[in-house]
């Protein structure tokens, strides 16, 4: 029996505490119903709430970022017009990777630095169908201000990428001036230095996705532009 029924049955039988009784027991019930509605309501609303103050915190965050790129591109470009025609380095970067790290890291890389417009070299965009590998490595890596090494178990097994490291470092050595700037994608430092003894005493970079990438490109950038005021 619903309780619309036994409503009826109590009001037409005449029982008059029975039905008073009842209908304190609906007004409790509907009572606590109702408290239950606003209870999941309030609820609902904080939860908006908080998701609402989470996205505005992600807008800012996201503008944030933005302006800082545009400020470090702002001074990179005025600085960069400022170059003469006799400077040393037609890129800004040589980014020397296994190919293996490509997809899951270095594309990533080189898109925000690309954003930045720091002048890059880059396998992908500069050896071109037919041309000769290492002649056309070894001339981006003479035309590099700076070499960005990341180091991973397949950089450490590929032939290509350790003759590359050895040239930066070789440059660096002999200009005494900050060429190589290493970074650990899914190595440890003290797997670095086990392979690498000569970079022991560089200070070196744990990456680990794009995120840590755009922190990569805004450091970088700092780099290049205190580089450039000496030029």
């Amino acid at each position: 029996m619903t309780e619309f029924e036994e409503f009826q049955r109590l009001s037409a039988a005449g029982d008059a505490d029975r039905l008073a009784a009842f209908q304190a027991h609906s007004a409790y019930d509907f009572s606590r119903i109702s408290d239950s509605i606003h209870a999941m309501n309030e609820a609902a609303r904080k939860e908006n709430e908080l998701k609402r103050k989470a996205a505005l915190a992600t807008i800012e965050l996201n503008e944030s970022t933005k302006q800082q790129n545009q400020m470090l591109r702002a001074q990179l470009e005025k600085m960069m017009v400022a170059r003469r025609v006799s400077e040393r380095y037609e890129y800004d970067v040589f980014v020397s990777h296994a190919n293996a790290n490509k997809q899951s890291f270095v594309d990533s890389l080189y898109e925000q630095l690309n954003r930045l417009r720091i002048r890059i070299w880059y396998d992908s965009t500069e050896i071109d169908w037919g041309d000769g590998l290492k002649e056309k490595i070894q001339e981006g890596l003479s035309k590099c201000r700076f070499g960005i090494v990341i180091l991973s178990p397949e950089f450490i097994d590929r032939k290509w990428t350790n003759q590359e490291l050895t040239e930066l470092l070789t440059r660096q050595n002999e200009s005494r001036e900050k060429v190589v700037l290493p970074l650990l994608y899914n190595l440890t430092v003290d797997e670095m230095k086990a392979q690498y003894p000569v970079l022991e005493n560089i200070k070196a970079r744990l990456v680990r996705n794009d995120e840590d990438a755009k922190d990569v490109v805004i450091d970088f950038a700092r780099i290049l532009i205190r580089s450039l005021k000496f030029v």
